[in-house]
């Protein structure tokens, strides 16, 4: 019961403050303060539009996704093992495959496989796929669906599967299990570039270390350009709410 009450309570905060609810409050309330304080009120909702437009912008959005995801960014992916001793594949999502009539890897997690996949190739280093259910009634796990998309889209196959975690705190108490058992505390971790500052973090509170190999990197400033950067879509929107979600979760690292 507590254990879901703070799942709850987690998933209210974070739609709390992710886009459009926190611009749909924040103009909602200054619109309600126009009579009583105009200044305040035209301040909430001229700001709350503003940076909405500038978090539903691509150029915003990748500008925001850079400063979130720093040097795990820029990484490039590994080409050896170096210290590493595996591949650690944090899953995201599922999705429905009307093809297959069943859940399957979702597109987030298939580019994370990519990155997983072609690091593996280039360094001959086993796999662990982490991911539990994203609903308790689904029949298999993220893991599973993961490690079935490696032998069927990649040819290859995980070593190890962990079929347990809900979220990026579980996925790192839950691999480093598996990873000390199996004589490991250094990794090569795969998983989106926004991501990957928050899941390091995780995995080195365990005792796990971890190089970068990011997937989804936003691109470099300087190829950003043109009028379809400053145009509105629901795409950046998108990235700018991941985006924030990481900042969330890294203020909860540290303050929390």
């Amino acid at each position: 019961m507590v254990d879901l009450s703070a799942r709850l309570l987690r998933s209210l905060v974070g739609a709390a403050i992710s886009p459009p609810f926190l611009f749909v409050v924040a103009t909602t309330a200054g619109l309600l303060l126009l009579r009583a304080r105009p200044r305040l009120g035209r301040a909430l909702i001229l700001g709350s539009c503003a940076l909405l437009y500038l978090l539903a912008i691509p150029a915003g959005s990748a500008a925001l996704t850079r400063w979130v995801a720093g040097d795990d960014a820029r990484a490039p992916l590994p080409s050896t093992a170096g210290g590493a001793a595996a591949i650690v594949v944090l899953a995201a999502e599922a999705q429905y495959a009307p093809e297959r009539g069943e859940l399957a890897a979702g597109e987030q997690t298939l580019g994370r496989l990519g990155v997983g996949a072609r690091v593996a190739r280039a360094t001959g280093l086993p796999l662990l796929v982490s991911g539990g259910r994203e609903d308790p009634d689904d029949a298999v796990s993220l893991a599973e669906l993961m490690d079935r998309a490696l032998r069927e889209d990649f040819g290859l196959q995980a070593r190890w599967l962990e079929p347990n975690s809900r979220n990026t705190h579980e996925n790192a108490v839950e691999s480093a299990r598996i990873l000390r058992a199996a004589g490991i505390d250094h990794v090569i971790l795969a998983t989106d570039a926004v991501h990957l500052p928050r899941a390091r973090r995780e995995f080195a509170r365990v005792g796990i270390a971890t190089d970068p190999a990011p997937a989804s990197p936003p691109p470099p400033a300087a190829t950003r350009g043109g009028l379809r950067q400053w145009w509105p879509c629901s795409a950046a929107l998108h990235e700018s709410e991941r985006a924030i979600h990481e900042i969330a979760g890294l203020a909860a690292l540290k303050f929390g």
